[in-house]
């Protein structure tokens, strides 16, 4: 597995796992956008050099915003959206981030624990913030003094 910055050669590959991971996916536009903006930094996964897994973050001053987190059907539960977390939380440390928040849908129990299990905290919650119908748990990490 490989861990590396996301470039526009990958969208098609990104766009794919996007649409199989959210009702309402991203676009290839707001993710060239994302890739363009100077605070965002966006991570893909490889295995056997496919790309099967991304992520990103928009930093604001000293927070950041994990924007997605998805994994390709294939490539499901095993321990790849964990290293992506991973490699989000120390980066964002690195470049001096103190505190990391996201939404999930509340009925992603999966995505949840997950989140908790980095320590994430939940801060706040979103009613009928997907697709006007499911609520979006807000979430924080604090990363720094």
């Amino acid at each position: 597995m490989k861990i590396r910055l996301m470039t526009e050669n990958d969208l098609p590959a990104v766009l794919d796992i996007e649409r199989q991971s959210f009702k309402t996916p991203w676009t290839e536009g707001m993710f060239l956008s994302e890739l363009k903006n100077p605070g965002s930094t966006y991570y893909i996964v490889e295995i056997e050099g496919k790309v099967v897994a991304f992520c990103g973050f928009l930093r604001i001053l000293d927070d950041a915003d994990i924007l997605n987190v998805a994994v390709s059907r294939n490539f499901r539960r095993r321990k790849i959206a964990s290293a992506l977390i991973k490699k989000i939380t120390d980066e964002a440390a690195a470049v001096g981030i103190k505190n990391l928040f996201l939404e999930v849908n509340h009925n992603n129990v999966a995505a949840i624990s997950l989140y908790e299990s980095f320590g994430f905290q939940q801060t706040g919650r979103r009613k009928k913030y997907y697709e006007n119908t499911d609520d979006a748990l807000i979430y924080a990490l604090k990363l720094g003094g």
